[in-house]
């Protein structure tokens, strides 16, 4: 078996070295056979191995943009995004220096790891440079497709909810089906934040998670609590029982603090976001009760269904 092993890894890191030919524009030629082999580890999700080898390169060879950027993209597979941040702008600055980047969907990931940080409007910065005509246009389709969506998502937590739309539009057009996903969030923002008043209480959540799949719901509803209470408790806050709302679209929504004021929610919000940071508040007017606590509800009767009348867009 360890043979067999050996063989695999072999045979991924030829393929991980022909794939790389394109992108090691300036890995010197002594470290390519490091450099594919950490890149072969990293798709394997051996991490630690990956880590360890690019450590290495980016000591030694400091000036390689290529070497820094993989690594950066590493770190941030590795959710250690203040690290990989650091590395990933020390990747810029070499590419800069030169007077071209390498390879130019840099920027989208450095956006992509600032929304990981909370750096909202330095996310958007990185994603408003990349989406320029000059870079934009060197950039994959499915790199498009995500920039549009990164894009919309950091917009998003920023509270730009109409830019949000268009990012999310956009990037629906090129394919993306996340994007659908987050279409529907963002249109209940701009509901909460439109038609209802701040001062009407009872109405509104803290949504914590959005999916359209129910099979895990209660594995995902404890794992965010796990990490959400401890910090609840340490500034006093009660979240209250989960609960879990489903849209007309088919979205569930695990949400807290149901049925409160918007003042009260969007206190608790900042509070969730020290761990949850895409949590949000929603008003739940057009949404109805699925489970509270991972009990499930009974169905509503078609008299009853609250936001029956609204359309829903």
């Amino acid at each position: 078996m360890r043979v067999l092993a050996q063989l695999l890894f072999i045979i991924l890191l030829m393929q991980t070295v022909a794939a790389q030919e394109a992108v090691q524009i300036d890995v010197p030629a002594e470290a390519a056979a490091q450099f594919a082999a950490a890149e072969a580890y990293k798709d394997q999700n051996q991490f630690e191995q990956s880590q360890q080898i690019y450590s290495g390169l980016r000591t030694k060879y400091p000036n390689s943009f290529t070497i820094a950027y993989n690594y950066g993209r590493l770190l941030a597979q590795m959710k250690e995004y203040q690290k990989s941040a650091e590395v990933l702008a020390a990747a810029l600055k070499t590419g800069e220096g030169r007077g071209q980047i390498p390879d130019p969907s840099i920027y989208n990931t450095i956006g992509y790891v600032h929304i990981m940080l909370g750096d909202f409007d330095q996310a958007i910065e990185c994603f408003k440079t990349a989406a320029a005509p000059k870079i934009y246009d060197l950039l994959a389709d499915a790199t498009q497709m995500k920039l549009r969506n990164n894009t919309g998502y950091a917009l998003m937590l920023a509270d730009r909810y109409e830019e949000s739309l268009q990012e999310f539009t956009q990037a629906k057009q090129l394919g993306s089906r996340k994007a659908v996903d987050n279409i529907e969030k963002v249109k209940s923002l701009i509901e909460t934040q439109e038609k209802q008043s701040p001062d009407i209480p009872g109405i509104f959540a803290v949504v914590i998670h959005s999916t359209k799949s129910k099979e895990q719901l209660n594995d995902i509803t404890q794992a965010l609590m796990e990490k959400i209470q401890p910090a609840a408790s340490k500034n006093q806050q009660d979240l209250g029982k989960p609960v879990v709302y489903l849209a007309k679209s088919g979205m569930y929504f695990i949400t807290l603090a149901s049925n409160s004021s918007y003042a009260k929610a969007q206190e608790l919000l900042t509070t969730v976001r020290k761990v949850v940071n895409d949590a949000f508040v929603s008003s739940t007017t057009n949404w109805e009760p699925y489970q509270i606590a991972g009990e499930l509800l009974p169905p509503p009767q078609e008299a009853t269904v609250r936001g029956k009348d609204n359309d829903g867009k």
